[in-house]
């Protein structure tokens, strides 16, 4: 099927979707109320907010018929409630915004009758059904492998939003000072750190106080991930321990052949001077400051460039350029931007209660926040009441926030919050501007970057069009279910062999071990520390995942 047709079919199902929706919600409006016992975590813009008198929480009732009476519990409480909740059987009719709970434990006591299994009534819930058509990957995550949805997590619908983490930039006029364009492959990469290294390439008269590329284990080590997409290792996850292949095939990396040689390019650059000699002990704000210094020519930081660099003016956004992937012989000469994010947050984040009188009800909500619709309600509220469409600068319709809030509330910030509470009932996490970025035409993106008066779209506008540049946009290895049993067990694996990979990854990169003479004791300790059974519990996972 052509792209633009898959396109116009995904629009129709979410079309129908959405209409669908409003007719199932608009007749639960015309019932009686009904009241729903609705449990949270204090975390995020809600967080010390009374919830039964916030904006969205009036518009449900008022819109939807439905009451909410809420229970709220602190991070710190909530594994030992949660508990409990269990053991006495008395479990709330909905949890909201219980975010990152455990998905095998959800599934488990969803199989032990105490959680709603959802895919009993998705004939209540059209935007999931049509939300899994164009996001497989997020639909499969939310089943048992029976078929069971006992909980909800974040879907990440938008393309931008899935290359946040992978903000690796390079400041343009380095570049142009050593007379060097954007490099494309990991050769050009090399020419280029090397010029900045030896000319002055920040232009303030001293030729050796550049760092051509920093980082750090933090905040700054997304560039690895670049990197490693170099060299065919596309996962974007902390731990780097895992990839599957084209079959379906898991199989490990930090044993692998590809990561010998990703990790022999990193020690040329060490031992050359050309990346951070400080890059496995300095703390995020040293590498903040070097960046404000302008000490350094490429970086990257899960904050973006504006937060990295010190929040500058805009005319400063305008320095710096995302980095898009690095071809090379692993990436069959393509250009490749690997996202940071497979489509979804990992565990459940919206449950119900097996025992609820009201299932459709339940089912009719959790499906209503899965709507665009609901994705401007909870940022915007409504049209002509807390929001109104104005005219930017580039011609675009935009909501804006009207002064209702100067009424009701202390501060818009405040306000904003109460429109929000992201951090319960929001499972798509999108943004408005995002739509306007996708559909621009590359000479309206080149304005959103270097002529917007507020920055409002810079740093998105910039990610699109580094995803524009790139041939394939690679998806990293997913998040996956595993039993009690697994989990146990691959947290005792996974500690001890990626402690032990952290180590050798930081000694064969400043020279301390030598990778040629050392690798096969390495790959032998790694081995015997259970990476091999870490697989076996990884593929059966990924088995379960793939059906």
């Amino acid at each position: 099927m052509k792209m633009n047709t898959w396109k116009k079919l995904s629009a129709m199902l979410l079309a129908v979707a959405l209409l669908c929706s409003t007719c199932a919600m608009g007749a639960l409006a015309e019932e009686a109320p009904v009241t729903l016992k609705v449990c949270t975590i204090d975390v995020g813009s809600s967080a010390g907010l009374d919830l039964e008198n916030q904006y969205l929480t009036k518009w449900i009732l008022e819109n939807l018929n439905v009451d909410l009476e809420f229970t709220v519990f602190s991070s710190e409480q909530w594994q030992t409630q949660f508990t409990l909740m269990l053991t006495t059987n008395e479990l709330p009719d909905l949890f909201v915004g219980c975010q990152n709970g455990n998905r095998a434990e959800i599934n488990k006591y969803g199989e032990q009758g105490f959680f709603l299994d959802f895919s009993q009534y998705l004939d209540y819930m059209p935007n999931f059904r049509a939300l899994s058509e164009t996001n497989p990957l997020w639909a499969a995550y939310q089943q048992t492998e029976s078929g069971a949805i006992y909980g909800l997590s974040r879907i990440f619908p938008s393309r931008i939003g899935l290359c946040t983490g992978m903000t690796t930039f390079v400041k343009t006029s380095w570049l142009e000072n050593v007379g060097m364009e954007m490099p494309t492959t990991l050769d050009e990469f090399y020419d280029v750190l090397v010029a900045f290294k030896e000319q002055d390439a920040n232009g303030n008269g001293d030729p050796n106080d550049e760092i051509p590329l920093s980082m750090n284990i933090g905040a700054g080590y997304r560039i690895c991930w670049l990197l490693m997409s170099s060299f065919g290792i596309n996962n974007a996850c902390a731990n780097e321990l895992m990839m599957a292949d084209e079959d379906g095939k898991v199989y490990s990396v930090p044993d692998s052949e590809n990561y010998k040689e990703y990790l022999r390019y990193l020690r040329k650059l060490y031992a050359e001077g050309l990346l951070d000699e400080t890059c496995f002990v300095q703390s995020e704000d040293e590498l903040r400051e070097k960046y404000a210094a302008d000490r350094v020519g490429f970086m990257s930081d899960y904050t973006g460039i504006q937060n990295a660099v010190g929040n500058p003016a805009p005319s400063a956004l305008t320095e710096y350029a995302y980095l898009p992937g690095l071809s090379s012989e692993y990436t069959d000469g393509n250009i490749d931007f690997m996202l940071g994010n497979c489509g979804y947050a990992g565990g459940a984040r919206t449950y119900a209660s097996a025992a609820t009188e009201y299932p459709e009800t339940i089912a009719m909500l959790v499906d209503y926040f899965l709507s665009n619709d609901a994705v401007l309600l909870c940022d915007y509220g409504v049209e002509g009441e807390t929001f109104s469409y104005v005219e930017d600068a580039f011609g675009n319709k935009v909501p804006s926030y009207t002064g209702y809030w100067e009424e009701k509330y202390a501060s818009q910030t405040e306000y904003a919050n109460s429109l929000k509470l992201d951090e319960a009932f929001k499972l798509v996490r999108s943004d408005f501007m995002n739509t306007i970025i996708e559909n621009a035409s590359d000479e309206m993106l080149e304005e959103m970057i270097y002529n917007d008066p507020n920055y409002t779209y810079t740093a998105n506008a910039m990610k699109e069009q580094t995803l524009r540049k790139a041939d394939r946009l690679i998806t990293p290895y997913p998040d996956l279910v595993f039993t009690e049993e697994e989990g146990t067990e691959r947290s005792t694996l996974m500690t001890d062999i990626d402690s032990y990979r952290g180590m050798m990854r930081a000694a064969f990169i400043t020279g301390e071990s030598d990778i040629d003479a050392e690798w096969d004791n390495y790959v032998n300790t790694l081995k015997n520390m259970g990476l091999e059974r870490l697989v076996e519990i990884e593929q059966a996972a990924y088995d379960r995942f793939s059906k």
